[in-house]
């Protein structure tokens, strides 16, 4: 009997095309995130618009009643009596005084809102601060002797200070403002009776707490505070909503 050779078992590749196997090798790489719009981002930053909004509308009812306070302060009285008096035409302007209260109103709130977001707009631009941390570090500062007059004391200190000193004012003119924010809804909307600031320290300290009108009081804060946080926020958002495209570098 002839014995036949056992032949050698075939090995079965699978050869793929080269679209198939670029596509294999993409798989391994791990998939990088495209960036791009995001619409939740968006949809929170219209809320917070809304809620900005809002806002404004509630924090300059102080400003317009300090318009009118200062208005009435001014000797037209019987000016303001004799129009309003009229037949006819007197209620035109009433109207019209309302009008002026609300727009010279709207201008000072913007005014004092404008000084408060100034310091926190002035950081955000990097390549601005980059130059003044540099020129700061570099700068060659008078160091400030007993012997100095007044004059000179100041002088070498508003030198020492110069590459910050923009920052510093913008700083400084945001604390006043806060404090003439302060005063005039203490004027406009007291949180006591007596719109007296010792009377509301008192009753905070004996936890008189009922005699205190909350309600003026959280219009107090959202006068110095709210609208400020909201546009900070807001201007947080928008680069993540909005990304910018990074540039393809060449090889």
């Amino acid at each position: 009997m002839t014995q036949t050779a056992a032949k050698p078992k075939r090995k079965f590749r699978v050869r793929l095309g080269k679209n198939q196997q670029a596509d294999i090798g993409k798989s391994k790489q791990p998939e990088q995130e495209k960036e791009g719009f995001s619409p939740l981002l968006l949809i929170v930053c219209v809320l917070l618009i809304l809620l900005l909004a809002l806002a404004i509308a509630w924090n300059v009812q102080p400003f317009q009643d300090f318009i009118i306070l200062l208005a009435n302060r001014i000797d037209f009285t019987n000016f303001a009596e004799f129009l309003f008096a009229l037949p006819g035409i007197g209620g035109l302007f009433q109207e019209i005084a309302k009008f002026f209260a609300v727009i010279l109103g709207l201008m000072l709130y913007a005014i004092f809102q404008g000084i408060e977001i100034a310091p926190y707009l002035y950081k955000r631009n990097p390549k601005r601060m980059r130059k003044i941390i540099e020129q700061w570090s570099t700068w060659a500062t008078y160091r400030q002797k007993k012997g100095d007059g007044r004059a000179v004391t100041s002088l070498k200190r508003s030198y020492n200070n110069h590459p910050i000193r923009t920052y510093q004012t913008l700083c400084s003119t945001r604390n006043i403002v806060y404090v003439l924010e302060l005063a005039i809804c203490f004027i406009t909307h007291p949180p006591v009776t007596d719109g007296n600031l010792f009377t509301f320290l008192w009753y905070l300290v004996t936890f008189q707490v009922g005699k205190i009108d909350w309600i003026n009081v959280a219009l107090m804060f959202s006068v110095l505070f709210l609208v400020d946080r909201i546009v900070r926020i807001a201007l947080s958002l928008y680069p993540e909503i909005f990304p910018k495209k990074e540039e393809a570098t060449h090889a």
